[in-house]
């Protein structure tokens, strides 16, 4: 009985095996993060090729994916130690290449969704590799003229489309003069216009002339975005009758000679003038659309790009597939305008596309009912025109382009990168990190029948021109915005794709937005150089009414002055809870100059060769040659204040202290000086302008700004240097006695980092945030607002209630060809700081958040600075 049971026992081990290894392969398996809308359902995972085409080279390795993006990329050396619980998909030898973007296809949806529609045409292009779709505002019924008719086709995309859409709108005779409707269109998220020179043979859409499109310009360089041009002119020919068969391709291609091209392109060029630099329609662009002739046109196109107009143009595979002469009688399939010239014209197309005069590709998808096609009759000239492509433009360029030395770089430049900055997507168009994670999978070697066997998504592919072809490129699958929406055939079960809007707005849903129109937007400056103020003011002054997100605090005219990380400490505990972002430089002096153990505890250095703070002495060479050794090994700077004190007699009686030009005879002639300010114009006794070295004449200030326009001068900095009002002897007026800088009063240290140009008179009605507001002396541009990591600090003259800002701290400069800057330590100086910054949180945690900051730095010659924070920036109070 006993062995019986054992028998028993024994022979359910295989399935409690089976079991248990269900139960753990569950448990630790990603749980799906979407539902239908991916093939792949997890929104963390990574994807490893040993070929990925990123920005700068061919690299074997993966590309990690969360929440849509790309957010590292490793070669194969490193990922797999990177990989914790996170799903991988290893596509080995095939390419990984960004997703393609098709910025000239008529998906003719609403209105003729029977000749495609958005489903049909965006499962094509998911299965041809391609993520991004610019539709054309024509072929669809109503045409995209003005906001309410591009609503209807925003509308008409609703759980709709597998891939990116985006819409360009119409320009039209009937709003070319009317700014209000154009605006209206291009608020409503129109990436930018498209218009006909010749009838477009649809009847809501009438051609344009270069009167229509001066104007349409004019609006478009408001908003920096693109006039798409089918640029064709229409001649007056005449066929012979009985002579000209309308089933023979010769005939309809004399209908359509490359002159039609040539006219309209030097037309458009009368007007493309004004988008050069300083032109009336400086911001917009001119882009040509389906190139055919490689002659004349394209030479007056490279004219326009070499007088500076901003001008591009692309072609499409079926002008570099096909040539004239191989067109059979009838076959309506190869119609299209402009038409497919001869052989000869094709190959300087692709002379033209690889040498770069050609800017970029695109299908000018554009089918049709198949009955218009007049397949029976073979009637090119009444048959409707139009080339059925969009599942096939990746493979037929990679083949036809094999023989003219395509690469797969310069796939991503026609059909990627260029596109999209044409569309103004600057998150798309290259495998990098913080870009769309839109990216195309597939086997350039791999070829197939392009036949009755191969399955084709668009709604008819009897029309396409393309069927009958072999072809070598076989898409694999396609990712958009991280979602896996084809692989090997078959497509996700739901199209959960939204509408791409223009830039700016690409990730905006139901998000506040602060529009402020004309103002300009710049990153917040960086002040190297700021003493004697106080946190409190000088950091609102400064970093917020002046546009200064980011300051960096001398080591002198505090007290202590920081030469150790003692009184390096004393300054980070005090300047904790008032600053927005601040960091700090320390003193190279005689004291510590030669002592190693203290330079190698302190950040980056400063020396000076002037005496004024008596616990901040001078140095000289030898001290600055010992500081330069232990700097080396951090790759951190010294800033040094160049004068050297020289042996000067004043006149008795002859040299007025009151006056500056005696001021400027006791510190001749040294570099820098002051851009804004010149020694002739400063009044007897005023002090606020004595400085260090001093401001010199006129002709000095021109030859400043020359260098600083020229690039010899590489940057600027405040030398914000107040003091308290008594040490600047207003009433004496001596220049030689008064204590030397200049209070700069923040908005007057710089330029904002949002303003409007506009004057103001820096007077008593003036707003001014620094301590000593009288000893400031001038103001010239209104700054509006200031965020310091992203939260709005100084908005229309008010501060936040409350001072929550970030220290700085260096961070590791990594060299990716290094390895051994992989190792980042900090020495006990570096975390008594984060200690002193940090209150009460992980040190480790902070030590990990530098670590991996460090490791996405570019190598640099000077060292730059990080943010050491805990964990996410906070918003700051409402104001």
């Amino acid at each position: 009985m006993e062995s019986v049971t054992w028998r028993l026992l024994l022979s359910m081990v295989p399935l409690l095996l089976y079991l248990l290894f269900i139960v753990y392969f569950d448990y630790n398996s990603p749980k799906p993060t979407t539902s239908g809308c991916s093939l792949f359902p997890h929104d963390h995972f990574w994807i490893a090729s040993k070929r990925i085409v990123t920005p700068h080279e061919i690299i074997s390795g993966a590309v990690e994916i969360n929440g849509g993006s790309i957010i590292s990329l490793v070669k194969e050396k490193d990922w797999q130690g990177q990989v914790k619980n996170e799903p991988v998909i290893d596509y080995g030898e095939a390419v990984l290449m960004p997703g393609l973007i098709d910025v000239h296809a008529h998906l003719d949806d609403p209105g003729r969704a029977e000749w495609e529609g958005f489903p049909s045409g965006t499962k094509a292009a998911a299965a041809g590799g391609i993520t991004t779709l610019i539709d054309m505002p024509l072929n669809n019924f109503p045409s995209t003229v003005s906001e309410e008719t591009l609503k209807l086709k925003k509308e008409a995309t609703k759980g709709r489309i597998y891939v990116n859409v985006g819409f360009w709108g119409g320009l039209v005779p009937e709003n070319a003069f009317n700014a209000s409707i154009l605006e209206g269109l291009l608020n409503a998220g129109a990436l930018g216009l498209k218009s006909f020179m010749c009838p477009s043979g649809i009847n809501d859409f009438p051609m344009t002339d270069a009167t229509h499109i001066k104007e349409g310009l004019s609006v478009l360089a408001k908003y920096k975005r693109p006039l798409l041009v089918h640029a064709e002119k229409q001649q007056e020919l005449e066929l012979e009758d009985g002579v000209d068969d309308p089933r023979s391709y010769s005939t309809y291609l004399k209908t359509r000679p490359a002159s039609w091209e040539e006219t309209a392109i030097r037309e458009l060029l009368t007007v493309a003038k004004d988008t050069r630099i300083g032109g009336p329609a400086e911001g917009a662009h001119v882009h040509i659309v389906h190139l055919s002739d490689s002659r004349s046109s394209l030479e007056l196109i490279k004219e326009a790009k070499n007088n500076g107009d901003s001008v591009t143009v692309e072609t499409c595979p079926h002008y570099l597939a096909f040539s004239a002469e191989e067109i059979p009688d009838g076959d309506t399939r190869f119609k299209c305008s402009p038409p497919i010239r001869d052989a000869s014209n094709k190959d300087k197309l692709w002379e033209a596309l690889m040498g770069g005069d050609i800017d970029m590709l695109s299908s000018d998808h554009s089918p049709s009912a198949p009955e218009l096609k007049l397949f029976e009759e073979g009637d090119f000239l009444r048959a409707w025109g139009g080339i059925s492509s969009l599942q096939f433009v990746l493979p037929v360029t990679w083949s036809h382009g094999l023989r003219y030395g395509v690469t797969l770089e310069k796939l991503v430049s026609w059909w990627s990168e260029k596109p999209a900055k044409l569309a103004g997507q600057d998150l798309k168009g290259e495998i990098a990190i913080g870009k769309h994670a839109d990216i195309v999978v597939w086997e350039p070697e791999k070829e197939f029948d392009l036949d009755e066997n191969h399955t084709v998504h668009v709604k008819h592919p009897s029309i396409s021109a393309y069927m009958g072809s072999r072809l070598a490129g076989k898409v694999v699958a396609t990712f958009v915005n991280g979602n896996l929406v084809f692989d090997d055939g078959k497509h996700a079960p739901n199209a959960c794709v939204p509408v791409l809007v223009f830039v700016w707005a690409v990730l905006i849903k139901n998000e506040p937005v602060i529009d402020y129109g004309e103002a300009v937007l710049m990153p917040g400056l960086i002040d190297v150089k700021g003493e004697w103020e106080g946190f409190p003011s000088g950091t609102k002054a400064a970093a917020a009414a002046g546009g200064i997100t980011t300051l960096i605090d001398m080591p002198l005219n505090s007290f202590p002055s920081t030469v150790s990380e003692e009184t390096l400490k004393l300054k980070v505990d005090e300047s904790n809870i008032y600053f927005y972002y601040l960091g700090f430089w320390e003193g190279l002096v005689p004291e510590n100059a030669f002592n190693a153990s203290i330079s190698r505890r302190s950040p980056k250095r400063r020396c000076s060769w002037s005496q004024g703070i008596h616990d901040f002495p001078t140095t000289d060479a030898t001290h600055i040659k010992e500081g330069l050794s232990v700097l080396a090994k951090y790759k951190r700077p010294l800033l040094v204040h160049a004068e050297k004190q020289q042996e000067l007699e004043l006149a008795d009686g002859g040299d007025d202290p009151r006056s500056y030009s005696t001021y400027l005879k006791t510190r001749p002639v040294s570099w820098p000086s002051y851009l804004a300010f010149s020694a002739e114009e400063i009044p007897d006794g005023d002090t606020r302008f004595k400085c260090s070295p001093p401001i010199h004449d006129a002709s000095n200030k021109e030859k400043l700004w020359e260098a600083l326009m020229g690039g010899d001068i590489d940057m600027l900095s405040s030398d914000h240097s107040p003091s308290a009002p008594e040490l600047k002897l207003f009433e004496e007026g001596d220049f030689l006695r008064a204590w030397g800088g200049r209070d700069c009063n923040g908005e007057a240290c710089g330029y904002c980092s949002l303003g409007t140009g506009k004057g103001f008179d820096l007077d008593e009605n003036h707003t001014v945030h620094v301590k000593h507001q009288h000893i400031g002396v001038h103001g010239f541009k209104a700054c509006l607002a200031t965020f310091v990591n992203g939260n709005l600090v100084f908005d229309d003259e008010k501060h936040a209630p409350d001072a929550c800002g970030c220290g700085l701290l260096p961070t590791v400069v990594h060299n990716h060809q290094d390895d051994a800057a992989k190792d980042f330590h900090f020495s006990d100086g570096y975390e008594a700081t984060i200690s002193a910054l940090v209150k009460g949180k992980n040190r480790r945690t902070t030590e990990l958040q530098l670590r991996r900051t460090a490791e996405q730095q570019q190598a640099a010659t000077m060292q730059q600075v990080t943010v050491v924070n805990s964990g996410a920036p906070k918003p700051a109070t409402s104001i």
